[in-house]
């Protein structure tokens, strides 16, 4: 059966906040972006930064190239927080889909802005609080396991024969877990001969994820892929942005 939002776990951050809180401030010229397009790029911090519908990803890269996927962003959800401390911004944000995006200057944010997005920060921080113990403590099929589910309530998502489908390359994979491609598609083709998944050209269908949970979770492990050390996997290089366009006004 297909998964939605409904039977997927979120973890409650209180104020009475979701990631669809309408604020009272209104933002100056939402605009839109195709697949892609890099929204934001390192240098000074100019802003606050809302994403209104679509995904993107916040990625770093260092001076050999290697490229690693820090987290998504939802639609809601807010990026740019070091405007609020006058921080220097040292990632790059990507759109994985189509995306719109709004800006406000700090001078701009009102009471009700500045809950929505300490409503924001508590949830990103409870998800990268639980990235981290997948990183530490999870071995690496439970991480791809892991990040096809947190995928699941994204625009990547759609429901095809009563089941889930994840629209993503293995290269991304590969750069959301801190691997490279040839493991994940080793660790891909392990998931589906257990028969939780049917892994396809850019996409991977979820025919089980009861049992991908399991594997997410660490209830169930194995393989030779899996078996490799947890924080010594090598990163895929990030692939030349087609389009380098900044969001400044």
């Amino acid at each position: 059966m297909c998964l939605d939002q409904v039977t997927m776990p979120r973890p409650g951050v209180g104020f009475g906040m979701t990631r669809e809180a309408v604020t009272t401030t209104r933002p100056r010229e939402p605009r839109r972006f195709v697949r892609g397009d890099v929204l934001l790029f390192p240098g000074p911090a100019d802003g606050v930064w809302q994403l209104l519908d679509g995904l993107a990803r916040v990625q770093t890269v260092d001076a050999d190239g290697n490229g690693l996927t820090l987290r998504y962003v939802k639609p809601g959800d807010f990026f740019g927080e070091e405007s609020l401390v006058g921080g220097r911004r040292d990632y790059f944000v990507e759109a994985v889909s189509g995306v719109t995006v709004a800006r406000w200057r700090v001078d701009e944010i009102d009471d009700a802005l500045r809950l929505a997005l300490l409503a924001s920060f508590a949830r990103t921080t409870a998800d990268l609080y639980r990235s981290l113990r997948r990183w530490s403590g999870k071995r690496l099929k439970a991480r791809v396991a892991a990040e096809l589910l947190a995928l699941t309530d994204t625009p990547l998502a759609s429901c095809d024969e009563a089941a889930t489908v994840v629209h993503v390359t293995h290269d991304d994979l590969a750069a959301a877990v801190g691997s490279v491609r040839e493991t994940v598609t080793k660790l891909l083709g392990e998931l589906q001969r257990s028969g939780v998944i049917v892994a396809g050209y850019g996409k991977v269908t979820l025919v089980d994820p009861a049992s991908l949970r399991a594997f997410a979770d660490g209830a169930q492990h194995g393989g030779v892929a899996d078996g490799e050390a947890q924080n010594t996997v090598p990163m895929r290089k990030a692939n030349t942005p087609p389009r380098l366009r900044s969001l400044k006004p």
